[in-house]
């Protein structure tokens, strides 16, 4: 397998960031994006976020807040 290869989990992975999930990352700023699934990259578990017509894959360890679904609810 190739070392830069991606996987997408589609709910196999327990993460603390949950699909639906508002997570707070750092870009170039503070940027808000919604969670829409998590993939494994080089090993490590990325989330995959959107934020209005733009997809991020981000790592956890950038995430800085975030505003769980049912908080929202």
């Amino acid at each position: 397998m190739a070392k830069n290869s991606t996987t997408s989990l589609k709910g196999k992975v327990s993460s603390i960031y949950q699909v639906g999930d508002v997570i707070i990352f750092k870009y170039e700023g503070n940027l808000r994006a919604s969670v829409s699934g998590h993939r494994i990259m080089d090993g490590k578990i990325w989330l995959e976020a959107d934020v209005q017509l733009l997809s991020f894959v981000v790592p956890s360890s950038e995430v800085i807040g975030v505003e769980a679904k049912e908080e929202r609810d």
